[in-house]
């Protein structure tokens, strides 16, 4: 009877000192098997859930504002419920007399019961204002204030070596040789006029257009041209003048023939102007290109000139048509540095 005793005893030893998967794999029922995987289960979910809250709360700790009183608040309810009441909060402040140099959680913007932090001015539009340098635009001024959004805009026929027409001396090298000469004949007498870099024939006043709107607008006035024929124009004469504000003089070229043509055109545009509520073009519409300029109010000492620069190029308004025209094949709509090149139909048979 001892020795059954003592075997049993030490069989019950051995049970208790081996592991609990060598129990269960002789001793324990089907139930508690899935019983102590349930078990395990539920540890590691409880465990994986501990874990993310951490990781929320230093995410939390790490976004909040860099205002005392409101970091103080917004730690005190992570920790509650993750849902906090900025009006209380704001009141508190205000009756503990909270003083900061941030801006108070009271004067900033709540929506849905959050804090809403401010743009920086740079994104809100309220960073310095823009300053021209007149120096960087050969002197010239600015007629109208600059506005961010706004793009300065003109419709105009170019005048250059793709329009100009002749072979081998061409309308265009004919033209650049003649206002050339013009501002040395006013130089010596005076008058320091500066050559235009852009030979063109307005079209248009200068408009202010939203970038929302230079598309739309190029695709009106493409679909209006789209059935006016090609044409010539002649240039003849020198005329003086001067723009709105008189802040410039210009020395011009009238238009001689292509006129009527010209006036089609302007018409057109101008009935598409309305449409975007924008200024239509001049009322005499004297059409000319621009060649020379000068600061100020120079009508009076630039006319004194004419008569000499009449005589001096009464050969170039004689020449042959082709050292003398350009053909109107296309129009450009410039919006700021952006050119809209808009084609006009074939010559008319």
């Amino acid at each position: 009877m001892a020795c059954g005793e003592s075997g049993a005893l030490n069989l019950v030893a051995a049970y208790e000192s081996s592991s609990d998967s060598e129990r269960d794999s002789g001793y324990t029922s089907e139930d508690d098997k899935k019983r102590k995987s349930h078990d395990d289960t539920s540890t590691q979910i409880n465990s994986k859930k501990r874990r993310l809250e951490l990781e929320d709360d230093s995410m939390e700790e790490a976004m909040m504002v860099d205002i005392p009183e409101y970091n103080k608040f917004q730690s005190l309810s992570l920790r509650e419920n993750h849902n906090h009441n900025v009006g209380s909060f704001a009141s508190s402040c205000k009756n503990n007399h909270v003083k900061t140099s941030s801006p108070s959680t009271s004067q900033l913007p709540v929506y849905s019961g959050k804090l809403i932090i401010p743009l920086p001015k740079e994104l809100a539009g309220e960073g310095p204002s823009h300053v021209d340098d007149a120096s960087k635009h050969q002197g010239r001024v600015r007629s109208f204030p600059h506005d961010v959004g706004n793009w300065a805009s003109i419709v105009y026929l170019p005048l250059n070596e793709d329009t100009s027409s002749g072979v081998g001396i061409t309308s265009y090298e004919t033209l650049q040789a003649l206002v050339t000469e013009a501002v040395s004949i006013c130089q010596r007498q005076s008058l320091c006029l500066t050559p235009s870099t852009d030979f063109h024939i307005s079209l248009s006043r200068t408009l202010l257009l939203r970038i929302h709107l230079i598309h739309p607008l190029a695709h009106d006035v493409r679909a209006s041209l789209a059935n006016t024929h090609r044409f010539h124009v002649f240039l003849n004469k020198f005329a003086v003048y001067v723009n709105e504000d008189k802040t410039r003089t210009f020395l011009g070229l009238k238009v001689l023939h292509g006129q009527s043509q010209l006036a089609n055109v302007v018409a057109k545009l101008d009935r598409i102007f309305q449409t975007y509520n924008l200024p239509t073009f001049y009322e005499d519409c004297d059409l000319h290109a621009s060649v020379a300029w000068v600061r100020g109010d120079q009508r009076a000492a630039l006319e004194l000139l004419l008569p000499s620069l009449e005589s001096h190029f009464h050969d170039y308004f004689n020449y042959d048509d082709h050292l003398r025209s350009f053909h109107a094949k296309y129009i450009h709509l410039k919006a700021g540095n952006r050119v809209n090149c808009i084609q006009l139909g074939p010559y008319a048979s």
